[in-house]
């Protein structure tokens, strides 16, 4: 009776103390993180994110055919069709020619053919085809496809994202200065094109008694983008650095910097992609130990 009082309260004690290590560990990880990653792994596993991207084609010729014959410049798979169509670019515009009524998509409507804009007044399109997707491309002066397959392999065999453990050592109250409008930012991307943007504003924190100000951009919705660079990358994060997404504080002074947000760019999860590369300016003499990892996935 006495070694099973005895063994009773073992397990009670042992039982108590895993309850307060949970309640531990979610007391000091905000709700907010969980959020995130759950959206970061909805986003990147989405039939048409990045992990089902297959191929991406820059224009050299003025034409590139779609089909499922090793001559087509855009391979995808078709039924009892080998020539599907192709793309012309036209001066400032790509002319989409659908070769015999195929069920190509644009906006739920099927498309015969369809004239998409790459000047001035350029905006992405896509064109949709059983489990494809093509998506017009711009950086700089190219001009290409990029195409999505929802049944991709990397999409159907990703096996996830490795993090560091939540550190709030790596969440900071930053400065906000708002500089000038004529201010850039001077970066490269992964096309070794040489790039800037406006800096929208500039964050300043402090870490180990030394201050560190990033500068950021636009995002492309309103919100403000960073692009950083630190002494992880290339040994247990990603060699390209790292990218952190931050709402627009609209003239705030301060803004709550948590870079247990950082994200590996998609240039880490797929070949056929053209991420923008830390400026000097945004990389650090540190070690950023928080966020995403650049681990197997």
């Amino acid at each position: 009776m006495n070694r099973i009082f005895t063994l009773y309260v073992v397990l009670l004690f042992f039982s108590c103390s895993n309850q307060a290590n949970k309640s531990t560990v979610q007391k000091d990880v905000p709700r907010y993180y969980h959020q995130w990653k759950n959206d970061r792994i909805e986003n990147l596993t989405a039939p048409f994110g990045w992990l089902s991207i297959v191929q991406l084609i820059w224009f050299k010729n003025e034409i590139l055919t779609i089909g499922n014959q090793d001559e087509h410049d855009i391979k995808i798979k078709s039924d009892n069709v080998s020539s599907l169509g192709s793309f012309e670019l036209k001066g400032d515009n790509i002319l989409f020619l659908n070769s015999e009524s195929n069920p190509f998509y644009n906006n739920d409507k099927i498309m015969d053919s369809m004239n998409i804009p790459t000047g001035e007044n350029y905006k992405k399109e896509s064109i949709s085809y059983n489990s494809f997707q093509i998506n017009t491309i711009k950086r700089g002066s190219k001009i290409g496809l990029r195409i999505r397959d929802s049944l991709s392999l990397k999409r159907k065999n990703f096996k996830g994202i490795n993090y560091f453990d939540y550190n709030p050592e790596f969440m900071f109250t930053a400065k906000i200065t708002y500089p000038d409008k004529n201010e850039m930012l001077s970066f490269s991307n992964k096309l070794d094109q040489q790039l800037s943007e406006p800096i929208l504003a500039k964050l300043t924190f402090e870490y180990n008694q030394q201050s560190h100000t990033l500068s950021v951009t636009d995002a492309g919705d309103g919100n403000w983008f960073v692009v950083f660079g630190d002494l992880t990358n290339g040994v247990s994060t990603y060699g390209g650095g790292r990218f952190l997404y931050i709402k627009n504080q609209k003239g705030k002074p301060e803004v709550n910097l948590d870079f247990n947000l950082a994200e590996n760019p998609p240039c880490y999860f797929t070949d056929f992609a053209t991420c923008p590369l830390p400026s000097k300016a945004n990389t650090f003499n540190i070690e950023i130990l928080a966020g995403e990892k650049a681990d197997q996935h």
